[in-house]
């Protein structure tokens, strides 16, 4: 397990997403509220610590995103600390 990020392993780095069909991207653009739709899904599979879609606002009002998302973690590093 080599480290070069951080302290992310390299093996754990992901440098190719899967991206899911065009048509089911498309299908979810046609969701009046697809945050909320999915927000509470999520509850009802019990899948918790999400982030509720009254926090997710749009930038620009009636501005739709689609796609996949990834989780990025971002450790404070000792040198930015001073530690």
């Amino acid at each position: 397990m080599e480290h070069t990020a951080g302290i992310v392993p390299t093996d754990r780095i992901r440098h190719e997403v899967s991206r899911p069909p065009r048509a089911l991207v498309e299908r979810y653009e046609t969701l009046p509220d697809a945050a909320g739709l999915v927000a509470r899904t999520l509850d009802q599979f019990g899948i918790m610590g999400t982030v509720p879609a009254s926090d997710l606002t749009p930038l620009k009002p009636g501005a739709v995103v689609v796609g996949p998302a990834l989780t990025v973690r971002d450790p404070v590093s000792p040198v930015e600390t001073g530690q």
